[in-house]
């Protein structure tokens, strides 16, 4: 079930473009799923402290033309949930190896499949519009998203973009205080609450850099001004297993990212694809014992 069928996953999406009146309507919805597909929009209305006309412009506003079609892909969405039951689960004290791998790939499968049916195409189009006009990419992430942006950073020099890391805070200030208008800055934040993205972002808006946020959250005063939002989804079952879904679809994203770029300027690219390929090829030939005492000499 996509996104556009699934009212559950689109709320989580867009929940911050909502209206105030239409987050109440949307947390009630939220907290109560089961309870609504035999409520009427008055019932809604009142226990979600808001009113007939909210509710019917929650229910548009997630693409719906009324209340009754909301209903219909409400229960459709609270079937298919129930049919996959124990989506994500998290790290357990006495569990088997093999639960453990069979949770793990269950979880990474599942973000996955939730980031596709929330990722604008729109957004990544846009995205890798930004990037193709770039004269360089610099990705900033603190913690688990500083991985993201080392990973991103080998797959684009690997077709000759200059491409840049920053995971270290400070480091972090003083290169964003070089760039310009001919950067294109790429956040990663799963979260959307890391303090210091928030205030490299801040930073690279008074740059005119072009910002590309990744995140679970849309549009936020936390992260405000971005050019685009590419919105990713696990459902973080976090203390004990961490941030390993939400890594694992960020890393898509990457890839996401990189064959955009390929598939719309591939004549730009290929040439310094196939020569690092094969530096590459090159490097994985058994070498001679004369070959390795050059190397040891």
């Amino acid at each position: 079930m996509n996104s556009d069928s699934n009212p559950l996953l689109k709320i989580k999406a867009i929940f911050n473009d909502f209206t105030p009146v239409e987050q109440k309507v949307a947390e009630y919805i939220m907290k109560n799923p089961d309870k609504i597909p035999a409520m009427s929009i008055k019932e809604v209305a009142t226990e979600s402290k808001s009113s007939d006309a909210s509710v019917l412009r929650f229910c548009k506003a997630l693409g719906y033309s009324g209340y009754r079609g909301f209903i219909v892909g409400l229960t459709l969405a609270i079937a298919d949930s129930e049919n996959s039951s124990e989506l994500y689960t998290d790290i357990r004290p006495g569990d088997s190896v093999k639960s453990v791998i069979q949770n793990i790939f269950r979880n990474e499968k599942q973000a996955l499949t939730d980031t596709e049916n929330i990722l604008k195409t729109t957004e990544v189009e846009k995205a890798v519009s930004i990037i193709n006009a770039a004269s360089s990419i610099h990705f900033f992430g603190i913690g688990a998203s500083g991985l993201i942006c080392l990973d991103a950073v080998q797959k684009f020099r690997r077709i000759g973009v200059s491409s840049y890391a920053h995971t270290d805070f400070h480091d972090q200030l003083t290169n964003a205080a070089l760039l310009g208008s001919m950067d294109t800055c790429v956040l990663f934040t799963y979260s959307g609450k890391t303090k210091e993205i928030q205030l490299i972002l801040k930073l690279l808006k008074t740059q005119n850099c072009k910002i590309i946020v990744v995140t679970k959250l849309r549009k936020t005063n936390l992260l405000k001004g971005a050019d685009v939002y590419l919105n990713v989804l696990t459902r973080e079952v976090t203390m004990r297993s961490g941030a390993t879904s939400s890594r694992i679809a960020m890393l898509a994203l990457v890839d996401i990212l990189l064959s955009g770029v390929l598939s719309t300027n591939y004549s730009k690219y290929e040439k310094k694809l196939r020569k690092t390929y094969e530096a590459l090829h090159t490097t994985d030939t058994v070498m001679t014992e004369s070959e390795i005492m050059k190397l040891n000499s």
